[in-house]
């Protein structure tokens, strides 16, 4: 067996390693997405069932303290919930998943 044979025995096998690491990265990169993007739904659906009994809150019940916190409950954490999803889905998420990832990677 010659040297050249060899080395292009070895490039070979480094190819394959450079391919299986390139798609174990995309498929987590996927798996991180699909999560990301279940987490956005359920905050969603939150935020929608939150606005539903703020409206009937507003509109069916007569309107008294009780009703009025909770009113008032429902519509702020609505808008926080909207808020996060901006912020999450946005730049800001991908630098605070990058600042965790540091943070918990220290030895």
């Amino acid at each position: 067996m010659s040297l050249e044979e060899l080395l292009d025995g070895q490039r070979n096998e480094m190819t394959d390693n450079v391919e299986s690491t390139v798609l174990k990265v995309a498929e987590l990169e996927n798996e991180e997405k699909k999560k990301m993007k279940k987490i956005t739904q359920i905050l969603v659906l939150f935020s929608m069932v939150l606005m539903i009994v703020s409206y009937i809150l507003s509109n069916y019940l007569n309107q008294n303290d009780i009703i009025d916190f909770i009113y008032g409950f429902c519509n702020g954490v609505t808008f926080a919930t909207l808020a996060l999803i901006l912020i999450v889905t946005g730049r800001w998420g991908l630098k605070i998943r990058e600042f965790k990832e540091r943070i918990t990677s220290r030895d």
